[in-house]
């Protein structure tokens, strides 16, 4: 035990290399307690210094995963707040610095949403890896996506009375019974080589939107998800011997008049339709009031 001399008292001082809780002890001896008193204050001075260690190794880990996950390992920890939680912010702050999450001059997000982005992108990609799959009736054990199946799900229904479940305890869909579903309309026999590449082409387009890379934008994936249901919708037209728009027999007042109608029937996709064809045209909206002026 090391100890030394007050220069002005001449007492003997317990000094710092005095592991604790042992100093604790000792200075309540001094002070005239009882052992029992001195052991018990040694025993609380214990517990509170194991949940302190236990607080600051859990700080640490946290603390370090966080530079990791930024790329601020170089920064200089907070000491000095005199109080353990402003430490700990204080320290968060250095390290989202060092990582250039924040701003150097003002403290503003400079990379957050980056960041929130790549997480967001690995997670999906993880989720598409494990995607459950709905079999493909005769094809020596192909499978397709089955949300993909899931979400014309209706059309399904329609075609075989049964839901997308029920069809796919029983073995699924044929490629040519699946062409017509992922289309929106009843059977019609097409050729099979045909449908199995419409149904991949389909599949593809589906499967690359939820597959957002680390620097898109939510609203990019969002207009790429809303791109495959509108080139579903139009296919879908298409076989119906639907078409026209691009050409000088359609007008802008008749356009804007189907948008408008579609609305009130309440499907996104086709209004989304039918303001797609009037951007292409490097047309605008026919005011309605104008509309009904025209002869």
């Amino acid at each position: 035990m090391t100890a030394e001399t007050s220069p002005k008292t001449g007492t003997i001082c317990i000094v710092e290399a005095i592991p604790q809780p042992w100093r604790q002890m000792i200075v309540a001896l001094m002070e005239g307690k009882d052992a029992a008193e001195a052991r018990a204050t040694a025993a609380e001075s214990a517990n509170r210094e194991a949940y302190d260690q236990g607080m600051d190794d859990a700080a640490d880990q946290i603390l370090a995963w966080l530079a990791s996950a930024v790329g601020g390992e170089d920064y200089i920890p907070c000491d000095g707040t005199e109080e353990w939680g402003g430490d700990v912010h204080g320290t968060i702050y250095a390290i989202l610095k060092a990582g250039r999450v924040l701003d150097d001059e003002d403290g503003r997000i400079a990379k957050i949403d980056d960041l929130t982005r790549a997480t967001a992108a690995e997670a999906q990609l993880a989720a598409n890896r494990e995607r459950k799959t709905f079999p493909i009736l005769n094809s020596g054990g192909a499978r397709f996506d089955y949300q993909l199946v899931a979400d014309h799900g209706g059309q399904a229904k329609a075609n075989h009375y049964q839901t997308v479940d029920r069809l796919a305890e029983r073995g699924g869909l044929s490629w040519q019974e699946l062409h017509a579903v992922l289309l929106d309309r009843k059977f019609q026999k097409v050729d099979q080589n045909t449908a199995i590449v419409e149904c991949r082409a389909i599949e593809g387009r589906y499967l690359a939107a939820l597959e957002p890379n680390a620097a898109a934008h939510p609203d990019d994936a969002a207009v790429d998800r809303f791109a495959i249901a509108m080139k579903a919708k139009l296919a879908k037209k298409r076989a119906d011997g639907r078409g026209g728009w691009e050409g000088p027999d359609c007008t802008a007042a008749f356009l804007s008049q189907l948008l408008r109608e579609h609305v009130e029937k309440g499907d996104p996709v086709d209004v989304g339709n039918f303001a797609m064809m009037l951007h292409q045209r490097d047309e605008r909206i026919v005011p309605i009031l104008s509309a009904l002026e025209r002869p």
